[in-house]
């Protein structure tokens, strides 16, 4: 294995070598160009990389921990299988890099750009990016536990079966996202945008999505009890046979939205749109009505075993 510790490489023309395995610990490689070279499996733990050029590099299974990659250039570079764990990376540019099976829990990525990356079985527990960009990004079964995700754009992602237990995405942009089968349960979703998102069979139990925008998204089957989706705008949501047992729906705009076959046990429908909603077959014991707006709502086979309407 080559070795270069303490040698000063900052700003050094490191363009398509080959350093595979090699030893760059705690190395300073900041403003290096490293484009296209190869570094698979080299050991990059605490290494300065501020700045440096790695487009289309060679990083799959190298350890990067603990690094410094602000402001770096990984456009298009392979980090499969790496270890960036606790790294710095912000403002780091990922657009088409793939990160599958990488670890990545509690690094920072704020303001990172990560346009189209795949990030399939990620390690991302606890992560920081703040408003990143993860337009069209593949996160399938990340783990993202935890993490924050404040004002980030991950519209039109991929995140089948992704893990967003806890995570923080108030202001966060959802929208026509595929979140299908996703653990989203305890998150806070405040003002964020999911419109055409899909849910189905989502846990959203206990999470916060007040005054979230879920225009057109499809729920089918999502678990949305204890929900707080209080002044939140559902038109046209598809919530067939749901679960919204003890949801709060206070002033929320259910126009139109699908709700047939759905369990609202004592959900909070005080001051809620339904109108021109299809409820037909759905469970409403227990729920509070008052104030709600039914006008042609599609009631068939309701049950409305004490609920409450004033």
């Amino acid at each position: 294995m080559d070795t270069y510790i303490n040698q000063d490489l900052h700003n050094a023309d490191l363009h398509g070598a080959d350093l595979h395995g090699a030893n760059l610990s705690g190395i300073d490689l900041h403003g290096a160009d490293l484009s296209g070279a190869n570094l698979c499996d080299a050991n990059l733990h605490g290494a300065d990389l501020h700045g440096a050029n790695l487009s289309v590099a060679d990083l799959h299974g190298a350890d990067l921990s603990g690094a410094n990659l602000c402001d770096a250039n990984l456009d298009s570079a392979d980090l499969s299988g790496a270890n960036l764990s606790v790294a710095d990376l912000t403002g780091v540019i990922l657009d088409n890099a793939t990160l599958n099976n990488a670890k990545l829990h509690e690094a920072n990525l704020a303001y990172a750009n990560l346009y189209e990356a795949s990030l399939n079985n990620v390690d991302m527990h606890r992560v920081i990016l703040f408003s990143a960009d993860l337009r069209g990004a593949n996160l399938s079964s990340a783990i993202l536990d935890g993490a924050n995700l404040q004002a980030a754009n991950l519209s039109g992602g991929i995140l089948q079966n992704v893990i967003l237990h806890n995570a923080i995405l108030d202001g966060v942009d959802l929208s026509y996202t595929n979140l299908i089968g996703a653990n989203l349960s305890g998150a806070n979703l405040t003002d964020a945008f999911l419109d055409n998102a899909n849910l189905s069979g989502a846990d959203l139990h206990n999470v916060n999505l007040d005054g979230t925008s879920l225009v057109n998204t499809i729920g089918v089957n999502a678990n949305l009890i204890g929900a707080s989706l209080s002044s939140a705008d559902l038109f046209g949501i598809d919530l067939r046979g749901a679960i919204l047992c003890d949801a709060d729906l206070s002033d929320a705009n259910l126009s139109k939205a699908n709700l047939s076959g759905a369990d609202l046990t004592d959900a909070n429908l005080n001051g809620a749109d339904l109108s021109d909603a299809n409820l037909s077959k759905a469970n409403l014991s227990g729920a509070d009505l008052t104030g709600a707006i039914l006008d042609g709502a599609i009631l068939d086979g309701v049950i409305f075993d004490n609920s409450i309407n004033k």
